[in-house]
């Protein structure tokens, strides 16, 4: 029970050391001097985030299966927690950096590595370039984050085979 209770207070440090990593890295979105809007975020993550989930566009050429694009997001859980607005899609693809960085965080202790270079490789993977790079792209950090999840499930699919 004690092994449990540290491992849950480790667990929260290192989402509280990534929620203020992102914090202090894009204050200046957060606090509404920038925005993500421009590239594909301003023709298409944006617009999609507003609106409301439907099934189908009637008004695009012979009509249009908005829930079978992914890009839409429309079965993707995380979209639904966040407020229709600007600071709600910041926020939104901010989580991306946070649960990526997490995820990295405990597939590393995962591993075997000790709780300070586990935090390191979160950062290092919340932080990389595939992330900052993309965050024009909405949806390239939102999968990108469960890469480690992925990679998780693989090794131990592969262990206990």
């Amino acid at each position: 029970m004690a092994l449990r209770r540290n491992t849950l207070v480790l667990d929260l440090i290192a989402l509280l050391v990534f929620g203020l990593a992102v914090a202090a890295i894009y204050f200046p979105i957060l606090a509404g001097r920038l925005d993500l809007i421009s590239h594909d975020n301003l023709d298409f993550f944006f617009p999609a985030f507003l609106i409301a989930p439907t099934i189908w566009e009637p008004n695009a050429q012979l009509g249009f299966p908005v829930f079978a694009d992914p890009q839409f997001q429309t079965f993707y859980p995380l979209r639904y927690l966040f407020p229709g607005s600007l600071i709600g899609f910041h926020l939104y693809v901010f989580s991306a950096l946070v649960l990526g960085a997490f995820f990295a965080y405990r597939y590393a202790l995962y591993l075997g590595a000790k709780s300070t270079f586990a935090l390191m490789a979160g950062l290092l993977f919340g932080f990389s370039g595939s992330f900052a790079g993309q965050i024009t792209m909405a949806a390239v950090p939102l999968a990108s984050a469960w890469l480690p999840v992925v990679l998780y499930l693989c090794h131990r699919l592969m262990v206990d085979a």
